[in-house]
């Protein structure tokens, strides 16, 4: 769906996906940009890759420049989601939760984990998490028991005098 300016609230957040790649054009930015007023009240965006708060280094944009480069792609308002931790986000729909980024998310601290306002835990994506964790821990044991079986026959072979075997 095309965006128009004229709908668009400051503190929109867009996926910007630019007409062409390259490592000049695409250098410290994140190709997520939030909309915000300058003084006179015009809408204008900036680039995330220096922080979601910013403004001082960021790459700005004005809507015709962002729609020259490439196209924008509303994602959510930041005046209609919450902080959560990534722990949480186990809890709720995938559709209700928002993954901003900075510094193209290198290290965990450069997520910021959101959910809509008003959003519920979801009794699905909880099951599906338990279950895939539950998964998990059984996949676990069974490698641990496989492991104790091996130790125990190689112990078996020592004790009988096999020194040639790998421990």
């Amino acid at each position: 769906m095309k965006v128009l300016l004229k709908n668009i609230k400051e503190k929109d957040v867009f996926h910007f996906h630019p007409k062409e790649y390259s490592e000049i054009a695409n250098w410290c930015r994140e190709n997520l940009f939030i909309a915000k007023k300058d003084d006179k009240g015009k809408i204008y965006f900036y680039d995330t890759y220096w922080g979601l708060g910013c403004g001082g280094d960021s790459h700005t944009y004005t809507f015709a420049e962002a729609n020259e480069l490439g196209k924008l792609e509303y994602y959510c308002n930041l005046n209609e989601v919450e902080v959560i931790g990534q722990h949480k986000i186990e809890y709720f729909d995938e559709k209700d939760i928002f993954r901003l980024h900075d510094q193209h998310a290198c290290v965990e601290s450069c997520n910021y984990y959101f959910v809509r306002k008003g959003a519920k835990r979801s009794k699905e994506k909880m099951l599906q998490v338990l279950n895939e964790k539950l998964e998990k821990a059984k996949h676990e044991i069974e490698w641990q028991v496989a492991r104790v079986d091996e130790y125990s026959a190689k112990k078996k072979e020592v004790e009988l005098g096999n020194l040639e075997i790998y421990i």
